[in-house]
């Protein structure tokens, strides 16, 4: 698990609220387990929320595997959402698919 911490003010640009208000985002990553755990705590006005984004890391065999189950048909598999080639050794790729 590697950790990290990024806070400060109006965090993101006001993305989580209508400023003024303070943001925390830690992250946790699990690199065995392909995992990445984000949590956000943005304190405004003394309340707080926290917002917890789990991003699974799928290979594009398991990302065909699950839109499959979804009821998706043909996929395709490119290096980035542009089209280019896609390079089975990169662990950047995008995705088509259709119902």
């Amino acid at each position: 698990m590697r950790p990290g911490v990024e806070q400060g003010p109006d965090l993101d640009g006001g993305f989580w609220a209508e400023p003024p208000y303070h943001g925390v985002h830690e992250t946790w990553t699990y690199p065995e387990l392909r995992l990445v755990l984000d949590r956000y705590t943005i304190t405004k006005d003394g309340s707080t929320r926290q917002f917890w984004n789990w991003m699974q890391c799928l290979t594009p065999d398991e990302v065909r595997g699950e839109l499959a189950t979804a009821g998706f048909g043909e996929v395709e598999v490119y290096g980035d959402v542009a089209g280019a080639d896609h390079d089975p050794d990169s662990p950047v790729f995008a995705v088509v698919a259709r119902a």
